[in-house]
């Protein structure tokens, strides 16, 4: 199970990759997609617990839960680690395993990515600077440092919880760009591409299969 805001629908192509391999079966509902919302679009704790409402009597032991957000969904006092620990402590007696995935980076100011491949009436020299940009993984930390230090204090109450550091795949080096050598990895501002999120593919199955 994927469930999540519109961030744990990056994954969708990796989660659609795996369940080729005919070895998984998968449910996912990013930003409450496919559910029933008891206040639809005002609250955004249920993206998390309508999953929870709906599926409380399917789950069984050995289930693996993957939680994903926006680092903004940890910032607030009414966050979304409130809303993990409900849905933990009301199915802590099917053993589950949970995964966390760890927020990604997240640009200023930039174009999507659709207006910015190079194509036959778009020359490279058309491309507009908006479409590139890299951010100081060292500043990104620092300015989030409430909610990372509310994730960590999370896992380290819930150890039943692994956590996934996708941001170290993505961005490995002191700085993070939305593009690499051979394609855009973030297709805007924040949302990982197809092709960026299928770089994390091979950690997310050992994950999974590790569970």
């Amino acid at each position: 199970y994927l469930i999540g805001d519109s961030h744990a629908g990056h994954y969708g192509a990796v989660m659609t990759h795996l369940a080729g391999k005919k070895e998984f079966n998968f449910i996912m509902h990013p930003s409450g997609k496919g559910l029933k919302l008891q206040r639809p679009n005002k609250d955004k704790e249920e993206y998390v617990l309508a999953p929870l409402r709906k599926y409380k009597n399917n789950f069984k032991k050995g289930d693996v839960i993957i939680f994903s957000a926006y680092i903004d969904k940890y910032q607030y006092e009414n966050d979304w680690i409130t809303q993990y620990e409900t849905f933990i402590q009301q199915t802590k007696n099917i053993e589950m395993k949970f995964i966390l995935i760890s927020p990604t980076p997240n640009f200023s100011g930039l174009k999507s990515a659709e207006t910015c491949q190079e194509e036959w009436y778009r020359p490279s020299w058309m491309i507009s600077p908006l479409c590139f940009s890299q951010i100081n993984k060292s500043e990104w930390f620092a300015s989030n440092t409430l909610p990372i230090s509310k994730i960590k204090k999370f896992l380290l109450a819930n150890p039943e919880v692994s956590y996934l550091d996708v941001f170290s795949i993505l961005c490995p080096d002191p700085y993070c760009q939305n593009q690499d050598q051979y394609e855009f990895m973030f297709k805007d501002s924040t949302h990982l591409s197809s092709y960026g999120a299928m770089k994390t593919t091979n950690t997310i199955e050992t994950f999974i299969r590790s569970k």
